[in-house]
């Protein structure tokens, strides 16, 4: 556009004098500052572009790697210590709580390991998906029943992912672990004031001055590091609930769309 007012400016009055300066040389000269400022912009979007695509390229290098060797290696130890642990014909039965502590050792390493691994690959996948499937693998491994109820592709910031991650491995896996209930319930949703996830069970419960024990306090420091908050409600004989509340700033996209509304939930 200032090209075009300059080339106006000299049909319109043209300068009989090539050594003096006309409003149309002003115009001409911002419009080349004009082009070397976009220049300069354009070629910033590009070194980030290529920046930020070598980096999802050595996330993802690093989730492979760690999957198929770590977490693989991790997962024998702890399924075979798991099996010595349990097998009383064995002759190193006399030594159960040994391997049962080995084995509860490992597969924390490799709970460890999985939240790395979905942390790292992919980072576009929706915490919603993730969430489910680290909730399913917990369920699988301690034999209980889960229902999973997520809002459709909510992204949120890897920090914020990681911790969801770890919260819900722990409070799932500490509702049939200890709780020992008849089904375990995972909501994860977002609302005016951002992301809500809630680990019902039904199970046995506990008095509310024993809310305070390793595990759930990681879960409060995480959620907080996220500049967000977690309570624990439990009632013993009515079950325990573990609700997690992020910040909106911590929530990239809502179905695709950046920071959108929220969004309806789907049950698997």
């Amino acid at each position: 556009m200032l090209g075009a007012f300059s080339r106006l400016n000299y049909f319109l009055t043209p300068s009989l004098y090539a050594d003096s300066l006309s409003l149309g040389d002003g115009f001409r000269a911002a419009s080349y500052v004009c082009l070397l400022i976009g220049g300069l912009t354009e070629i910033g979007v590009y070194r980030r572009q290529a920046a930020a695509a070598a980096q999802a390229e050595e996330r993802e290098r690093i989730a492979r790697d760690l999957h198929d060797g770590l977490a693989q290696d991790l997962a024998f130890v702890a399924g075979r210590l798991r099996d010595l642990a349990t097998n009383s014909s064995s002759q190193a039965a006399g030594k159960t709580e040994i391997f049962a502590t080995l084995s509860s050792a490992a597969q924390r390493a490799l709970d460890e390991s999985r939240v790395a691994v979905s942390t790292l690959a992919t980072p576009g996948t929706s915490v919603s998906a993730a969430v489910e499937q680290a909730a399913e693998e917990i369920a699988a491994r301690e034999g209980g029943e889960l229902i999973v109820e997520a809002s459709p592709r909510i992204e949120v910031s890897p920090d914020a992912k990681q911790a969801l991650l770890r919260i819900v491995r722990e409070a799932v896996g500490n509702a049939f672990r200890h709780g020992h209930p008849s089904i375990v319930a995972v909501n994860v949703a977002i609302d005016e004031e951002g992301l809500a996830l809630e680990v019902r069970d039904d199970g046995r419960g506990f008095a509310s001055v024993r809310a305070g024990g390793l595990g759930l306090d990681s879960m409060r420091e995480r959620a907080r590091e996220c500049g967000g908050q977690a309570s624990i409600e439990s009632t013993p004989g009515k079950g325990t609930l573990v609700a997690v509340r992020l910040p909106r700033k911590c929530i990239t996209s809502v179905g695709g769309d950046p920071r959108t509304a929220s969004a309806p939930a789907s049950a698997s």
